[in-house]
């Protein structure tokens, strides 16, 4: 997991603007990946958050994408949000122990009006979107040179954005593409 480890490094660049792809990842309230992209989030100005599937299963995995992405004082505390669009059931768990059960929903027009207030979403067969997309082709591009092509390119990337005076932030799976595209911001 590379953002939980760079989280540090990464806030103390104060980044202008921050975009979470595949932010469906990030809807775990108690996961590092969570934790180190709200952290990310909550110092920019900008928050820009990716997913083809936001909402996988239920209402409550938007609230960390949410939180992430809105803010603090847009998303709620995670048992508002709960409360709100979970259905807010509390139950019986056996053992005579109790918890909220957060497979429900409730509220769900009022949570898509606010969701459209700040989301897009497009399929290729929108007509719109069929109109301004290109004839597909294929090619297939070779790269030669450095044993890791795809840290080689992030690299220059980056180093060419800090070069100008701008910051990068390369978020990559590969840990080793996401170091060397760093060391060149530094």
């Amino acid at each position: 997991e590379v953002l939980p480890a760079w989280v540090e490094a990464l806030t103390t660049l104060r980044p202008g603007g921050v975009l979470l792809d595949e932010s469906v990842y990030v809807k775990g309230r108690k996961s590092a990946r969570f934790r180190a992209a709200r952290a990310l989030c909550d110092r920019a100005e900008y928050v820009v958050g990716l997913s083809g599937a936001p909402l996988e299963n239920r209402p409550m995995d938007l609230w960390g994408q949410w939180r992430c992405v809105r803010g603090a004082g847009e998303s709620g505390e995670f048992w508002e949000f709960h409360e709100r669009y979970g259905g807010g059931a509390f139950v019986e768990l056996g053992d005579e122990r109790k918890g909220y059960d957060l497979s429900k929903t409730s509220n769900e027009t009022e949570l898509r009006e606010r969701l459209y207030a700040f989301t897009i979403r497009r399929t290729k067969y929108d007509p719109e979107v069929q109109r301004s997309l290109p004839k597909t082709t294929r090619s297939v591009l070779r790269v030669e040179g450095r044993e890791n092509a795809a840290a080689g390119a992030a690299a220059e990337v980056a180093a060419d954005c800090a070069r100008g005076g701008g910051k990068a932030i390369v978020f990559a799976y590969y840990r080793e593409t996401a170091s060397i595209a760093l060391s060149e911001v530094k």
